[in-house]
């Protein structure tokens, strides 16, 4: 399990990418399995599908995943 203190870089990562115009999504399977809810999730991020993953990695030059 990662530490409190890089679960905190991760999410300022993901606050960051999201004020540069980045949608962050987390995988619902991921997140149902470690039972984490939607109210968890910082407000940057939202419950996403292997759909959406689909179509973003298409539609990208690039992708970022951690």
């Amino acid at each position: 399990m990662a530490s409190s203190a890089a679960s905190r870089e991760q999410g300022e990562l993901v606050l960051d990418r999201r004020r540069h115009g980045a949608e962050v999504g987390c995988c619902a399977t991921c997140l149902d399995a470690r039972g984490i809810t939607d109210e968890q999730l910082v407000d940057a991020a939202h419950r996403s599908t292997l759909e959406d993953l689909v179509d973003w990695v298409l539609w990208a030059d690039k992708t970022v995943t951690f």
